[in-house]
């Protein structure tokens, strides 16, 4: 990835600004002179930890330091009476509007995109990156990016046929990524990666297919709208072991609420918990969910995600059909704001409910929350949703 390094001589350093924290360009790193924890001022944890440590260090001024997160990072540190310098080094990764390849590597068009809205700041935001397909992007680097960029998914758009442009071409390959894995299928992301191949790329193309893990998926535009041809999976009951460990989870997320049927999609690895008709869409947002409680109760070898929803249809509803939340911290996702993989499991549930209904209007209940348009055709279901594109730039690996 592209990066920037400063290198002035040490005796040349001088601030920047004259704030509560002074900022210095020294080295090949940045060093911040920022008050201690005795200043009784906010500030990083190292400035509590390098006062600490230097006294049960004897006295040691200068230290090395290092965080010890998934990222992980390595600090210089030291101590100036009632102040503490923290030295750290720093990679750019830029995000700019020119085009072409990167002298370090290549460069990629990419964009975020929130999907199922029309309104920034809400919906489900997902990264999109084009691939030309001759350029060879490593699946260690896809997954890179996708945690760099720190969203529930990245979709990753490349050409299966070289004379193809992403503005002419109808068919790409697509690939999902979590900020730690790859996944089967994600449906806010392919609406993202649809809307910059129809609207960023002017593709006039009436619909585009898509070579994923999950089979061909089919979308096409329909207005400002985008709408997918996504295979419906109709959820089974459990079985006596199934329910086994599904008790934990369910108790974990409900609390002293009791739920009114649960179901298991296997191909997607999905629990579905449905709650008691009484029970209001304000219950369901109301409910506290810790992601690491839930990776302590299972270990993500049977369910890799939970449903939770709720009945809608009456007055106070909104003329929605049904609500729902979804929760995956085994994907690295303690809630998805807007889940399209999940209404693949909801629609047939919700139309053997709703006798039979084929045409559904859901709303997923998290804090961005996103509405999706749903019709059911047999063994297939479209989702549609509309679509707010946020940002566009470029990446250099």
């Amino acid at each position: 990835m592209m990066a920037s390094h400063a290198h002035p001589d040490e005796d040349s350093r001088s601030p920047v600004a004259t704030l509560e924290a002074q900022f210095f360009v020294w080295g090949p790193g940045i060093c911040l002179g920022c008050g201690d924890a005795n200043e009784g001022r906010p500030g990083s944890p190292h400035t509590v930890l390098a006062p600490y440590w230097c006294e049960k260090l004897h006295g040691k001024l200068a230290m090395r330091a290092y965080q010890v997160s998934k990222r992980g990072g390595d600090l210089s540190i030291r101590v100036r009476g009632s102040r503490v310098d923290i030295g750290g080094n720093f990679h750019i990764i830029k995000m700019q509007s020119d085009q072409g390849r990167s002298k370090l590597g290549v460069s990629l068009p990419v964009f975020i995109v929130d999907a199922f809205t029309g309104q920034p700041f809400s919906g489900n935001p997902a990264a999109v990156c084009l691939v030309e397909g001759r350029q060879d992007i490593p699946d260690h680097a896809k997954q890179s990016m996708a945690a760099e960029f720190n969203l529930s998914e990245t979709a990753i758009v490349t050409k299966i046929r070289l004379q193809d442009g992403f503005d002419t071409g109808s068919k790409f390959s697509l690939r999902w990524f979590t900020p730690t894995n790859e996944v089967p299928l994600c449906g806010h992301a392919t609406v993202a990666a649809a809307a910059v191949l129809f609207f960023c790329c002017n593709n006039p193309n009436e619909k585009i297919e898509f070579e994923t893990m999950s089979g061909i998926l089919g979308v096409r535009k329909q207005g400002r709208m985008i709408v997918m041809d996504f295979p419906s999976y109709k959820p089974m009951q459990l079985d006596a072991k199934q329910k086994k460990d599904a008790q934990p989870l369910i108790k974990g997320i409900l609390k002293d609420l009791l739920p009114a049927d649960t179901a298991y999609c296997p191909v997607t690895k999905k629990l579905l918990v449905r709650l008691e008709d009484f029970c209001s869409r304000t219950m369901l947002e109301e409910l506290e969910v810790s992601g690491e409680k839930l990776m302590n109760l299972h270990d993500g070898s049977l369910f890799k995600g939970v449903i939770v929803t709720v009945k809608g249809g009456s007055e106070a509803s909104g003329g929605y059909d049904f609500f729902s939340r979804y929760f995956a911290p085994w994907n690295g996702i303690l809630e998805d704001p807007v889940t399209g993989s999940a209404h693949t499991i909801l629609a047939p549930y919700w139309s053997e409910k709703l006798k039979g209904k084929q045409v559904m209007h859901a709303h997923q209940c998290s804090k961005r929350g996103g509405d999706l348009n749903l019709k059911l055709r047999g063994s297939r279901v479209d989702i549609g949703g509309n679509f707010h594109i946020i940002v566009k730039g470029v990446i250099h690996i």
